[in-house]
């Protein structure tokens, strides 16, 4: 869902299940669930920023802790800036 209160701002929210019975994909039985929030701001016409949240969760211990080497959740956090280049502009 994306929603736009003003022509430079968007707001966009998404999530993923994936169940992985046969370690076909991952290596271990689990569910896997993320969710994610992104907030967008246009600065000039060919460039943005994005501010993103996102969290990963399994039933098990698969993501990785720099504490105690294996959690069921983890948060990230991402600020990036986006130059959308063109073809017309090379000519």
């Amino acid at each position: 869902m994306t929603d736009a209160p003003k022509e430079k701002w968007a707001l966009a929210t998404g999530g993923e299940e994936f169940s992985e019975n046969e370690c076909n994909g991952t290596g271990q039985t689990q569910k896997l669930s993320e969710f994610t929030f992104s907030l967008q701001r246009m600065l000039a016409s060919k460039l943005m920023t994005r501010l993103q949240f996102r969290r990963d969760m399994s039933d098990q211990n698969v993501l990785p802790d720099h504490i105690s080497g294996l959690k069921d959740s983890q948060n990230t956090v991402t600020l990036g800036m986006v130059y959308a280049f063109s073809s017309a502009d090379a000519k």
